[in-house]
């Protein structure tokens, strides 16, 4: 897996076609019902917002202790938004291996 640019501050995942596995014949039912479970309970866009907000604040001014403050206080917030990337991420493999192998059964 590799990243890119999305412009300022932000970077997209990019599955690399040698790393990512091969979709084998399949429905796509068991990865999509993973993939519906996972995102059940997703971020609030509200706090996404201003998260961005803050962070687009704090990216123009970075010497400004009350911005740095502001984003100490979020830290919590931010460090809920990565468990959850990361918790996705896991969720696409394994969403990604149903696919592959649709007779193995992937609950967990």
């Amino acid at each position: 897996m590799s990243s890119t640019s999305a412009g300022p501050g932000r970077r997209i995942a990019r599955v690399d076609s040698k790393s990512a596995p091969s979709t084998g014949a399949s429905d796509g039912g068991e990865a999509a019902s993973i993939l519906a479970a996972a995102n059940a309970d997703g971020p609030d866009s509200d706090e996404l917002t201003q998260l961005r907000a803050a962070l687009d604040v704090a990216a123009s001014r970075p010497r400004d202790i009350d911005v740095m403050m502001d984003m100490v206080s979020r830290a919590g917030a931010i460090q809920d938004l990565l468990a959850e990337r990361d918790r996705y991420s896991e969720t696409i493999a394994k969403a990604l291996a149903a696919l592959n192998n649709p007779s193995s059964n992937f609950s967990g």
